[in-house]
């Protein structure tokens, strides 16, 4: 089996190869040919005689469902092939109708062999599990939305949705890692299906104690104090990568080049996050599926059964191709987001998961979240029957009920509190007493904004 140069698998690359065969075989059959006594029919006495006279071929996956890999050449090459039979031996033969063809999935170049015995054949036939897995990672990672049914139907995939918030002006500075996780066999196995997010995700929110305070970003503020739903683990910088990998490792199956990991890792927007893993030196299987909401939300737009035909944030038609972000989506799909601050990485991977069920399973699932206890590590906790704002490590508890505007100004004294560094140098001379009495000064101001809230 000789290899020549990538070829453009759009140009020409549909025959099914074995098919070929296959259907001249019928065809003599059904017209009472006998090929046994013709002096050509020595390329038709088994399909090792078909294949030496040397066909050109390469791998695809079918577009179409099932979406099956195969072995194709061209009509071309078939062409040439009846020349040489008519020309050889006088025999003219016409182009058969029953045929496999096939619309190749692949867009990039794949390399072409040029088959001429079964050894070949079986040797190129035997990579084709991998060139399924190979189209099946693409087509999901691109939001194929009948493979993406098919996944979640199948009902036998771990479904672990991560978010990174980072420094903005060193994005290699990760300050908080969430991840939410739903296991699917194990919950249909338990009769929890289809799961309920409060009560079926596995879930972790996890914070870099040498950035908590210390790094706040501008332009899109982070809160890592306001994870809805459980406790909040601040953990040393060195840590983190194992904590992370522990996660991964703990719900993916072992490597494969044929066949799809358990696994499949969501995100909202998972470009970024993918970036993290990377400068981390996370391990990730190479046959781990890869899933991005917003790109799979916005196929389902494409093909009429997005979550919605309105831009939540402008009121106005949507734009064909126009991304929702996180907190759009799930308003769309009618989530309660008032419970929960999103550019928090837990309730970001929370919300990414929920927006997957949704999308899936909108008849069936709760489309409401329940606010649980927050705590970090120990500290004090807040129920659901209240809110917080946290600064500094002071946590201000207030009610629940409470006039709209109040609402809005507690958001506007959150956002001003969580964003202000600790001051550094405390106790050093004039530069740290002055850093001192600063800080308290806030705490002092951002007490007394408080007080000044009106309740019912």
């Amino acid at each position: 089996m000789a290899t020549y140069n990538p070829v453009n698998p759009q140009n020409g690359w549909e025959l099914d190869l074995h098919s070929v065969y296959s259907a001249y075989i019928a065809w003599f059959q059904q017209n009472g040919t006998p090929y046994w006594d013709e002096p050509w029919g020595e390329f038709f006495m088994d399909f090792q005689s078909f294949l030496y006279w040397g066909w050109p071929a390469i791998t695809v996956t079918s577009v179409y469902e099932p979406y099956e890999p195969h072995i194709v050449t061209t009509l071309k090459s078939l062409h040439q092939f009846l020349k040489m039979i008519n020309t050889r031996y006088g025999q003219k033969m016409e182009e058969v109708a029953n045929m496999t063809k096939i619309r190749p999935f692949e867009r990039n170049p794949q390399t072409m062999h040029y088959i001429d015995s079964i050894s070949a054949y079986e040797r190129l036939h035997a990579t084709l599990p991998a060139v399924a897995l190979a189209a099946q990672k693409k087509q999901i990672y691109a939001g194929s939305t009948r493979i993406i049914e098919m996944l979640w139907k199948a009902k036998d995939k771990t479904f672990l949705a991560i978010d990174f918030e980072w420094a903005e002006r060193d994005p290699s500075s990760i300050l908080e890692f969430g991840y939410a996780a739903l296991r699917a066999r194990h919950l249909v196995k338990t009769g929890n299906w289809p799961p309920v997010p409060e009560d079926n995700y596995r879930r972790g929110h996890f914070v870099v104690a040498e950035h908590v305070d210390v790094v706040a970003n501008k332009h899109c503020p982070t809160f890592p104090r306001s994870y809805a739903f459980g406790h909040t683990h601040v953990v040393p910088k060195h840590q983190f990568r194992h904590i992370i990998q522990s996660i991964i490792d703990s719900l993916a199956s072992p490597d494969s080049q044929t066949q799809a990991n358990d696994l499949v890792l969501v995100a909202h927007g998972i470009s970024g996050d993918l970036k993290r893993l990377n400068e981390l030196q996370i391990r990730l299987p190479s046959n781990v599926l890869i899933l991005d909401t917003s790109s799979f939300e916005r196929e389902l737009f494409r093909i009429g059964k997005g979550a919605t035909t309105t831009d939540t944030a402008t009121r106005q038609s949507r734009q064909a191709g126009s991304t929702l972000s996180l907190s759009n989506l799930l308003r769309s799909l009618n989530a309660d987001t008032a419970t929960f601050r999103f550019h928090n990485s837990g309730n970001d991977s929370f919300g990414a998961l929920m927006c997957l069920q949704l999308l899936l399973e909108q008849n069936t699932t709760s489309k409401y979240l329940t606010r649980t206890t927050n705590t970090i590590n120990g500290a004090s906790s807040v129920s659901n029957e209240s809110e917080f704002v946290a600064y500094n490590g002071t946590v201000i508890v207030v009610g629940v009920e409470r006039r709209e505007e109040s609402t809005a100004y507690e958001a506007q004294v959150s956002q001003r509190a969580t964003t202000i560094p600790r001051g550094r140098g405390h106790g050093r001379g004039r530069r740290g007493q002055r850093a001192h009495h600063q800080q308290i000064r806030r705490e002092r101001r951002i007490e007394d904004d408080m007080r000044n809230l009106s309740f019912d």
